[in-house]
């Protein structure tokens, strides 16, 4: 996204201690940031979240997600969660959790951090 949203970047960041920013780039014109979101976060923590909000989506993210979750086999993370992304139960009826807060993508499950085969997905 434009470097116009980094405020929204650095909560992400703050939020979501475990996901990475990029940039700023330059690149064909543009001056953008990337935010990335990989391997046991982006399937136990972000995944369920975004399912958990799958009606709110415009048609373009909401494919965008499906597929993502198709490509990188984390429809099954987001099935375990009942959301209306995947098996029709309405967002508002979700289990899935909201955002823990973690130090350096440390994690009582994970004291050592990300994994090195952690799965790259951006989400841009």
């Amino acid at each position: 996204m434009h470097v116009r949203h980094e405020k929204l970047f650095l909560w992400l960041k703050d939020v979501f201690p475990a996901s990475r920013l990029y940039g700023p780039y330059d690149h064909g014109g543009r001056r953008y940031y990337q935010w990335m979101a990989r391997g046991e976060f982006l399937e136990r923590e972000l995944v369920p979240l975004v399912a958990s909000h799958f009606a709110h989506l415009d048609d373009y993210a909401a494919e965008r997600f499906r597929s993502m979750c198709e490509r990188y086999g984390l429809s099954q993370m987001a099935e375990g969660r009942a959301t209306g992304a995947f098996n029709g139960v309405a967002a508002e009826e979700s289990t899935a959790p909201g955002p823990r807060k973690r130090t350096h993508g440390k994690s009582a499950q994970n004291p050592r951090g990300p994994s090195s085969g952690a799965k790259r997905t951006p989400l841009g």
